[in-house]
């Protein structure tokens, strides 16, 4: 987690050494002005920057005064004002090295990264202890970040799963034509099959300034799967998604909106074209708890295959929101809650459906780098109208799905897991009753 400037630099400042009275002249160092004393220090901040300013026309070369009112203006945000002490405090005393220091904290508040780097690159110079130019080391690389309006990241993934029923085949092994119960061939039955898979993403963030609410992110995915035998399952997906985010003012909200477009690819042919829009809204409630919520628009179209020609009949839009809650139970510890509700009306109305999912989740992570998550999910599918070829009854479906993942964090940014994951999906039509036990085996490397 980034920290904020304010706590960089009273970590830097308190490795040097003395106050701004020590650090002046012998003449100035004995000027310890009667007008401190009787600043009120009970006194609203505002009332104690007018105080101090007519204290400071009284006594123009009490360096104190002008210390304690350029920390005050950093209190209160009024960053030129600090900076404007400052430079007034070193044309006194040009080698205040603590001053210095102050100065470049208000620079890069201000956005002035030059005026910031060239200071800390004199202080470095100086004759200061290593741990002190080892912190201001740590600051100009902040400098450096924060002057940078494009950041780009990404990461790369591969693995296998092994699935014990990988063509969601029914537990039954039969399936209702015209309220008919049917045997599946052999071939149609549940079969187990590994598959093996990829994906690349790339990040980029664009930012007209450090101290700037409005952000821009963009992201692109490729993922891409292989089947050992059934082919008809190969997948390819891309996904394209770009937006603006605003943080508040008090540093607890954002808002974001997403554009985003999808391409699906089924078994060597195109399934699905998606584009969609999405806004969201975070807020920390404490520093333990955050909510975030959002809303989903899909345009959904399907294509049909050369083997499937009712992929079509799903063509229409998807309706989505989404209520999150993380909770950090310790420093290691986070409880994640959510629920989401889907609606998908679909051109044949035996495809339209309402969802309902809740899911629960808790991640621990040690300090040696080894992580584990499990989740707990369910998810309900009630059906708008009966599909006459199949049956007369409305379909009505429920999933139980739960995973467990373990994994370690390398200090080069590679991440191995390994994951088992269960799905149990009952419907009262025996065509869509089926369960499936994963089993993964994943390395990662982020950049």
């Amino acid at each position: 987690m980034r920290q904020p400037l304010c706590l960089l630099a009273a970590f830097a400042a308190l490795t040097l050494q003395g106050t701004a009275a020590n650090a002046q002249s012998k003449d100035a160092e004995g000027a310890i002005s009667s007008a401190i004393d009787s600043i009120d220090q009970a006194l609203p901040t505002h009332e104690r920057k007018a105080v101090l300013l007519q204290a400071m026309q009284r006594e123009p070369n009490n360096l104190d005064l002008f210390f304690e009112y350029a920390q005050l203006n950093m209190m209160l945000g009024d960053y030129e004002a600090a900076a404007e002490a400052y430079r007034y405090m070193l044309q006194l005393v040009p080698t205040l090295d603590r001053i210095k220091l102050e100065l470049s904290i208000a620079y890069m508040k201000l956005g002035r990264y030059e005026a910031a780097e060239t200071l800390l690159e004199d202080l470095r110079k100086a004759d200061i202890p290593p741990r002190v130019k080892q912190n201001i080391d740590i600051l100009l690389s902040r400098v450096k970040q924060d002057s940078q309006k494009h950041f780009v990241s990404g990461s790369l993934t591969t693995g296998v799963n092994y699935d014990t029923n990988a063509n969601s085949a029914p537990d039954s092994g039969q399936v209702l034509v015209l309220d008919t119960l049917l045997t599946l061939t052999p071939d149609s039955r549940e079969q187990s099959d590994w598959q093996g898979f990829a994906s690349a993403t790339i990040n980029h963030q664009y930012r007209s300034a450090a101290n700037s609410a409005w952000q821009w992110r963009s992201s692109a995915t490729y993922f891409q799967t292989e089947q050992n035998t059934i082919d008809d399952l190969n997948l390819k997906v891309v996904v394209l998604q770009s937006g603006p985010v605003y943080r508040f003012a008090d540093g607890l909200t954002q808002a974001d909106i997403t554009a985003g477009y999808s391409n699906i690819s089924l078994g060597g042919h195109g399934f699905l074209r998606q584009p969609s829009l999405e806004a969201g809204l975070e807020h920390a409630l404490s520093p333990q708890l955050r909510l975030r919520g959002t809303m989903r628009q899909e345009w959904r179209d399907f294509i049909n295959s050369p083997e499937v020609n009712t992929y079509e009949d799903r063509r229409g839009h998807a309706s989505q929101g989404r209520l999150a809650a993380f909770y950090s139970l310790s420093e290691q510890a986070l409880l994640d809650i959510s629920l989401t509700l889907r609606y998908e009306e679909a051109r044949a109305e035996q495809y339209s459906n309402f969802q309902a999912q809740p899911q629960i989740g808790l991640t621990y992570q040690w300090d040696n780098g080894v992580f584990a998550r499990s989740q707990l999910g369910y998810r309900t599918f009630n059906y708008e109208q009966e599909d006459f070829f199949i049956s007369e009854r409305t379909r009505f479906d429920r999933e139980t799905s739960v995973g467990l993942t373990l994994g370690k964090a390398f200090e080069n940014k590679m991440t191995l897991t390994t994951g088992y994951e269960y799905r149990d999906l009952d419907s009262n039509i025996t065509n869509y009753a089926f369960d499936n036990h994963r089993f993964s085996a994943v390395v990662g490397w982020q950049f």
